[in-house]
């Protein structure tokens, strides 16, 4: 059964390689491109894709398995991922670009406390269950001369640039030390997530930050409702997604969760949830459905300061980085975790050096 997983994203793919790998055997390439499509048309007029008939499942995924088969694809895994309502979606893991991770290095479902909808009156929080609004895609790890920003233009960054439909999230953290290292993380949207940024604001805007350390109820009539308080999570990613710097710098939360390590890193490191922006300089960019946040460890001494005991331990370490949008007012209420990723012994000294254009 193709129950609750969408190929979509993965035959787009597919058609995408089948023209740049076979486009010196012209026959084979129309007929994969042909049988590809056509699994496109069933998910296409399927009215609901969890009730495929037989018949279009094993067309599906046997289209699937000899277009991979013939293109000796190894260079990119499927990996299912929970989404927010428990879903099980199919999502491409990247390995193809440049100094990309191994899935085995960023396998696993982390989880994290995080405010509940009653949040402002009991500071209560909530278990995330593994649960995220965009999904992890792939992480590369890269040196460079200098740190570069706007990694997403650079002809070497795996964010899809032709195939892909959907809204993305680059993370690129940048690493100090001898040399420059870049931590990329590349997230793409649940169905809900899209659905959302796609769509018109539900309530009025988030009030200014200068009214934000006031009152602790909203203003708009429909924060009373029992639809908004549910999904409070929503006014604030459609607000972040904006990218407006002030919002941005003093709400993007992390998460850390040291899984394992040696006692010394875990004291560093702590799990403490942390407002990005109030202790590094954050840089964002916009592009054609995507936002990339950059993320600069090295304007922090104190940041640099344990990130130099830790970068020699790193190979060493399984930890969990997970990212929120932290709701401060009642009609941002539950938060939700945007993004997240466990990362398994990542030796920063392997990084692929890149040149930069």
């Amino acid at each position: 059964m193709i129950e609750h997983i969408d190929y979509m994203d993965e035959i787009k793919l597919l058609i995408e390689l089948v023209k740049k790998r076979l486009k010196h055997d012209v026959e084979e390439s129309n007929r994969l491109t042909v049988l590809l499509q056509q699994s496109v048309d069933c998910l296409l007029t399927s009215s609901n894709r969890d009730n495929l008939s037989s018949t279009d499942q094993e067309l599906i995924h046997n289209t699937i398995r000899e277009t991979e088969n013939k293109l000796n694809l190894n260079i990119i895994r499927l990996m299912n991922q929970k989404g927010r309502n428990g879903e099980v979606f199919r999502t491409i893991f990247i390995q193809d670009a440049i100094g990309c991770m191994k899935y085995e290095n960023l396998s696993g479902i982390p989880q994290f406390q995080i405010r509940g909808r009653t949040y402002l009156n009991d500071n209560e929080k909530i278990s995330s269950e593994g649960k995220t609004l965009f999904m992890l895609r792939g992480v590369q790890v890269v040196s460079t001369p200098q740190f570069c920003y706007h990694i997403a233009t650079q002809s070497f960054s795996a964010l899809p640039k032709h195939y892909d439909t959907n809204y993305w999230i680059v993370l690129n953290y940048l690493v100090p030390g001898t040399t420059c290292v870049q931590v990329i993380a590349y997230y793409s949207a649940t169905p809900e997530a899209h659905e959302v940024i796609s769509s018109t604001p539900l309530v009025a805007p988030v009030p200014s930050q200068s009214s934000q350390h006031g009152s602790t109820k909203s203003t708009s009539s429909t924060s009373s409702s029992e639809t908004t308080h549910a999904h409070g999570w929503k006014n604030a990613l459609r607000t972040f997604w904006k990218g407006e710097e002030d919002f941005c710098n003093t709400r993007m939360k992390l998460i850390p969760n040291v899984v394992e390590s040696n006692w010394m890193v875990k004291m560093a490191i702590g799990q403490r949830p942390v407002i990005l922006g109030n202790k590094l300089q954050q840089s964002y960019f916009r592009g054609d459905r995507y936002f990339e946040v950059d993320i600069d460890l090295s304007s922090s001494p104190v940041a640099a300061q344990v990130l130099g005991m830790v970068r020699g331990y790193s190979k060493e370490i399984v930890i969990d980085l997970g990212i929120t949008i932290e709701g401060q007012i009642e009609y941002e209420l539950p938060e939700e975790i945007l993004c997240q990723t466990r990362f398994h012994y990542v030796n920063l000294e392997d990084a692929v050096a890149v040149t930069l254009e």
